[in-house]
């Protein structure tokens, strides 16, 4: 691991050198709620249902598992860490809270 480079600006690493690593968690919100057609057809809900069954038995079970849960991870050098730290989701313009940043979730 002697050739690291920042994952944003390229920036080489050198052993030793100050570095952090970025740590991402991503997941599907559930709110309780589903979303239906508002119709209340039995025989048109279990068509959907056997329709969902069928993409998903045709998808890839990698491809399902990224629309649930992704985790990633990079490394920066301070000057990235920095910038992220102040604007995490690459707001353009906002208000900011009383720490710099941009937003927060939930």
């Amino acid at each position: 691991m002697n050739n690291q480079s920042c994952s944003k600006c390229g920036k080489k690493l050198p052993k030793g050198s100050l570095k952090y690593i970025l740590s991402i968690r991503l997941y599907a919100d559930f709110d309780g709620e589903i979303e239906t057609s508002g119709e209340t057809d039995i025989e048109k809900d279990m068509d959907d249902l056997d329709y969902l069954i069928k993409c998903l038995g045709d998808s890839k079970q990698e491809n399902l598992g990224n629309d649930i849960h992704r985790e990633m991870a990079f490394l920066l050098c301070k000057g990235c860490r920095d910038s992220f730290s102040k604007n995490p989701l690459s707001k353009r313009e906002g208000n900011h809270d009383s720490n710099g940043y941009l937003g927060i979730l939930h």
